[in-house]
């Protein structure tokens, strides 16, 4: 279900209603900039974001959503929208802005010290920062 949002800063904006079904009863979403998710929230999600998140089905999935009456406020939207600067000062994105700029010997280095993880030598680089990303994602970095 798409529908057109006002945004503060922005014409109208497509939106998609999107449902956290995942594993954990709350969840903190840092890489598409959505916020925290409790189990079961639907969300209005900038639709190029929501198009992302509902690629992880075990995570996100389409609400399909009636309204049962007519609403006199407009929900209020979440996700980047292209063009806006992301505000984002969080340890993890200075980590994940250094590893963006890391070349292959800094990657791997990365990986092997910070998760003691094996690292595929055939892998190229850009392979090599998704596998950085992801790991920061899934274990956070060390304080």
């Amino acid at each position: 279900m798409s529908q057109a949002i006002n945004v503060v800063g922005a014409s109208k904006v497509a939106a998609t209603l999107v449902q956290y079904i995942g594993k954990t009863d709350e969840y903190l979403d840092a890489l598409y900039g959505t916020g925290l998710w409790v189990r079961g929230q639907v969300k209005a999600v900038v639709t190029e974001v929501a198009a992302k998140m509902l690629v992880h089905r075990d995570q996100y999935v389409r609400a399909n959503l009636e309204p049962a009456a007519p609403d006199l406020e407009e929900p209020d939207l979440v996700g980047r929208v292209a063009g806006t600067p992301e505000r984002d000062d969080s340890p993890e994105q200075s980590v994940r802005d250094s590893i963006a700029q890391m070349d292959r010997d800094g990657l791997r280095e990365f990986i092997v010290t910070n998760y003691r993880a094996p690292v595929d030598g055939r892998l190229g680089v850009s392979a090599l920062r998704e596998q950085a990303v992801r790991l920061v994602d899934q274990f956070g970095i060390a304080g």
